[in-house]
C-alpha cells in the first residue's frame, strides 16, 4: 500500500481506515502500531534506511527501494506473466470491505492503463471486470442531503429567442445555444437557470426578446437574437437586467454556409464570453463577502495565485461544505490542495494529498456529470498522482459535457505539454485563451499558452503570451522562466539576461538542479529538454 502511494507515503489515518475499517480509532491505532513494530523487526537494523514513521505518516524511502510493479513497466517479459498482471495486484491482501475494494479496484485499473500506455501488455489482455473501471466512492459523510434549493443562488433567465428570418439552420442552432448556456451556468454551482417560458420551437420576428413574469424576477437575463438568411447568419447574445429589455452588453458571431457543418464550434467563444461577462457583472454588483457566488469567487481567488486569496478561498469552501456540501465545493477544495502541496514534496504533504483525493471522490459522487467537477478532478489525478492516462480520459469527458469551458482546455493543455505532446498542448492553450477572452483571469490562460509555446519551440508566441501575463503578474516565476528560455532561443540574450536577473530576485538559488529538485513536470520530454537548453543558453547554471 505504501509502494502504490504518491512518493511512497501514507498518513496513519488513511492506513487505519483501509486496513481496520470496522474498528474504533483506539483499536485501529493499536493494530497499526503492532504491524509497524513487526515490520521493523522483520527489516532489522537497517530499517531507518528504507522505512520511516512519524506521528502522522508512514513512508518508504523510494530512493533506496525497487518496486516490482514499477519494474514490470520496463520489462515486458515480467509484465506478460500472471504474477504481474494488474488484476493480481495485491491479490494476497483480501479484506471484505467495500471502501477498501473500491480503492484496490481503482489502483488495478490505473496500473492496467499504465501497462497499456507503456506497451507492456496489449489492450485485450488488460480488460478488467466492469466494476473496477473508475469506481466512484460514495462516502457516507458527503451523500447529498435532501434540502430545498438554496435561496442564495443567483437566478439567470434565458429569454425566448428573437428570430428575424427563421430557416432550417437556425432551427438546428437554437436548442444548442440554450443547452450550452444552461449547462455552463448550472455546472458552476451558484446559479439557478430559468429556461424560456415559451417553447424554443415558437419563433417569431421582432427586435427584442419577450420578458415574462419569471424573467422579471431574475437577477440577470440573457437575450438570444438570430438574424440572417440561409448561409449567412448573425447570432447575438445580450445581457439584460431588470424590467427594461434594452441590453447593456452584447456580443455576436457570424456563421456562413462554409462553416455550417460545424456551427456549434463557432458558437463556443460566444457562449464562453457571455458566461464570463455575466459573471463579471454579477460579481461587481454583489457583496464580495456575501453568501452568493461562493464557488465562482473561490475559483477566481485561487487563479489569482496569491497566498491570501488561497487562504480566503479555503475558508469559504470549508464553511460551505459544513453548511451544504456540493459537488463544486468539494472539487474546488480538492483543486486548492494542489496549490498547498506545490512542487516540492514534503512528508507533511501526504495529509494534503489524501485530503485532495477525499474531496475529489466526494465531488464525483455528488456531481458525476458536472464539467467543472470532471475538469478539476482530472487535474488532481494528473498533478498529484501522476495518472496521466486516466486524467486524459477524464478531461475528454469534461469537454464532451461542456466544450465551452476554458479551464478544461487550459488544464488539459498543461497535461499534454508535460507528457510529451506540446504542439497539441499549444493548440489547446490557444483555444482556451480565445474562450477566456473576457475572463478577469486572462493572465492565467496566457501563462499556459506561454509554457506550451516554449515547449513547442514557438518562442515568439511564448514571448508574446508571457509578457502579456507578466503585465498583470510581474513577479510570477513560472512566466519569468519561460521568458528567459524563449528569449535565449530567439538569440536575444540581453532580454534573457534582464528577465533572469528579475527571476533571481524571486528565486536566488534558481538552477537546473533546483528545477529538477522541485519536480518541475515534463523536463525529460523533448519539449522539456528544449526548455532547459534555453535556460542554459541564458546563463542558468546546472547547480
Amino acid at each position: 500500500m505504501l509502494a502504490l502511494a504518491p512518493h511512497g507515503a501514507r498518513s496513519r489515518r488513511w492506513l487505519r481506515e483501509k486496513l481496520w475499517p470496522g474498528k474504533s480509532n483506539v483499536q485501529s491505532s493499536a493494530s497499526l502500531r503492532q504491524v509497524l513494530l513487526e515490520l521493523r523487526r522483520a527489516i532489522g537494523p537497517t530499517v531507518n534506511h528504507y522505512f520511516h514513521t512519524d506521528k502522522n505518516t508512514v513512508s518508504i524511502n523510494t530512493d533506496h527501494v525497487i518496486f516490482d510493479h514499477q519494474r514490470a513497466l520496463d520489462d515486458q517479459s515480467l509484465a506478460a506473466t500472471a504474477e504481474f498482471h494488474p488484476s493480481n495486484l495485491m491479490a494476497s491482501i483480501d479484506l471484505a470491505d467495500d471502501l477498501y475494494m473500491a480503492w484496490l479496484n481503482g489502483e488495478r485499473s490505473a496500473w492496467a492503463r499504465k501497462f497499456e500506455l507503456f506497451g507492456a501488455l496489449d489492450q485485450a489482455s488488460l480488460r478488467l471486470q466492469p466494476s473496477s473501471e473508475f469506481p466512484v466512492i460514495a462516502l457516507p459523510t458527503v451523500r447529498p442531503r435532501v434540502t430545498p434549493k438554496a435561496a442564495l443562488n443567483v437566478r439567470i433567465a434565458l429569454l425566448p429567442p428573437s428570430v428575424a428570418y427563421p430557416c432550417p439552420q437556425i432551427n438546428r442552432l437554437i436548442p444548442e445555444i440554450y443547452r450550452l448556456l444552461a449547462k455552463s451556468f448550472a455546472d458552476l454551482g451558484d446559479y439557478e437557470v430559468i429556461e424560456p417560458y415559451l417553447p424554443a420551437s415558437a419563433f417569431w420576428s421582432g427586435d427584442l426578446p419577450v420578458i415574462g413574469p419569471q424573467q422579471m424576477e431574475a437577477d440577470l437575463c440573457i437575450g438570444v437574437y438570430l438574424n440572417g438568411a440561409d448561409g449567412n447568419q448573425t447570432v447575438t447574445l445580450a445581457l439584460v437586467q431588470g424590467r427594461q429589455p434594452l441590453p447593456f452588453w452584447s456580443s455576436e458571431t457570424h456563421i456562413t454556409s462554409s462553416t455550417a457543418s460545424s456551427m456549434s464550434h463557432f458558437l463556443f467563444p460566444l457562449i464562453a464570453g457571455t458566461v464570463d461577462a455575466a459573471q463579471n457583472h454579477l460579481l461587481s454588483a454583489s457583496d464580495p463577502d456575501g453568501d452568493s457566488l461562493i464557488h465562482v469567487r473561490a475559483l477566481a481567488r485561487m487563479l489569482d495565485l496569491s497566498a491570501t486569496d488561497i487562504d480566503a478561498a479555503e475558508a469559504t469552501l470549508r464553511a460551505e461544505i459544513t453548511r451544504k456540501p456540493t459537488a463544486q465545493a468539494h472539487a474546488l477544495l480538492s483543486f486548492l490542495m494542489t496549490f498547498r502541496v506545490g512542487q516540492r514534496f514534503q512528508a507533511e504533504d501526504v495529509i494534503l494529498i489524501e485530503a485532495s483525493q477525499y474531496h475529489a471522490d466526494a465531488a464525483l459522487a455528488l456531481g458525476p456529470d458536472n464539467c467543472l467537477v470532471a475538469t478539476l478532478c482530472a487535474y488532481v489525478r494528473s498533478y498529484l498522482f501522476g495518472e496521466h492516462n486516466a486524467a486524459a480520459e477524464q478531461f475528454e469527458r469534461a469537454l464532451r459535457l461542456n466544450p465551452t469551458y476554458p479551464l478544461a482546455w487550459d488544464l488539459y493543455a498543461m497535461l499534454n505539454a508535460y507528457t510529451g505532446t506540446p504542439v497539441r498542448a499549444l493548440r489547446m492553450a490557444n483555444w482556451a485563451c480565445e474562450l477566456a477572452a473576457h475572463s478577469p483571469q486572462r493572465y492565467y490562460f496566457q501563462t499556459t499558452r506561454a509554457i506550451t509555446a516554449c515547449f513547442s519551440s514557438e518562442h515568439q508566441v511564448a514571448v508574446e503570451a508571457g509578457e502579456m501575463a507578466l503585465r498583470e503578474r510581474p513577479s510570477f516565476n513560472s512566466i519569468l522562466r519561460v521568458l528567459v528560455s524563449s528569449y535565449a532561443h530567439l538569440g536575444k540574450l540581453d532580454e534573457a539576461a534582464a528577465y533572469l536577473l528579475q527571476l533571481r530576485q524571486i528565486e536566488p538559488d534558481f538552477s537546473i538542479k533546483a528545477l529538477r529538485d522541485a519536480r518541475y513536470p515534463g523536463l525529460d520530454t523533448e519539449g522539456g529538454r528544449h526548455f532547459i537548453d534555453g535556460l542554459l543558453a541564458a546563463g542558468v547554471t546546472q547547480r
